[in-house]
């Protein structure tokens, strides 16, 4: 058996989502007990991956994220809220184990918690970002992320960007782009960075606008995050230019 890490941020919307109507243009109304029910639905089928486990709901924090104190577009536009989450999420809370850390989103948690007897569950691309077992809802199956494909799929991310997170990597590059700088053999990311950097320089792109992209693609792994003190370890590049 493993302990799974469940991304409760996408249940939590989908449920809450799911729980309004709108009888009138403009007047929406919301049933939180719907919400209940639609979120403990979801949660069993999402507990496949190890019914008989322990799991843990992982949820983003209340307190603006860390990569706001870097990028002011950082998520900056995402819609409000639906009206039953904020009633759902102290239902949640009170109902069942979950883990929040202050300036940390449910990506982040899931990433620091992660590692031997963990999975992380969830259909966000970003979670292949992170070693170990992935079991993905949609896909309804189970896949192991190495190290080497970890660094991989980030720094594939730090070319192509993101545009519903707000971060915008290189200007045009897609998946195409991306692997041919990338290169289809996972490597650790010391190796892929001078790829990346010099595909950076090539747009005319400061080093220290592609480290900014590097910080805001990486969600936390464990060791980037000092649970004591609360302070988190951004990603330093220092000898990896060459």
């Amino acid at each position: 058996m493993t302990t799974l890490l469940i991304d409760a941020d996408v249940l939590l919307y989908q449920a809450a989502v799911l729980s309004e109507d709108e009888f009138d243009p403009g007047q929406r109304v919301y049933d939180v007990e719907a919400a209940k029910q639609e979120f403990d639905k979801r949660l069993e089928t999402w507990r496949k991956a190890d019914p008989w486990g322990d799991f843990v709901l992982c949820i983003s924090s209340a307190v603006p994220n860390f990569r706001r104190e870097m990028s002011d577009d950082y998520k900056a536009g995402r819609r409000e809220k639906p009206l039953a989450y904020a009633e759902l999420l102290a239902w949640v809370l009170g109902r069942y184990p979950c883990e929040r850390v202050d300036r940390l989103e449910a990506d982040d948690v899931m990433g620091l918690l992660s590692g031997p007897g963990k999975t992380i569950v969830s259909p966000d691309k970003d979670m292949k970002t992170i070693p170990g077992r992935l079991y993905n809802p949609l896909a309804e199956k189970v896949v192991v992320i190495s190290p080497h494909e970890a660094d991989w799929w980030w720094m594939y991310q730090v070319i192509c960007g993101d545009p519903v997170d707000g971060y915008k990597g290189i200007p045009r590059a897609g998946d195409k782009a991306a692997r041919r700088i990338l290169g289809d053999t996972p490597r650790p990311a010391a190796d892929l960075w001078p790829a990346v950097l010099a595909a950076y320089r090539s747009k005319q792109l400061p080093d220290d606008y592609a480290t900014l992209q590097a910080r805001l693609a990486r969600i936390l792994r464990p060791g980037d995050f000092d649970w004591k003190a609360g302070a988190i370890a951004l990603w330093e590049p220092e000898g990896m230019t060459e």
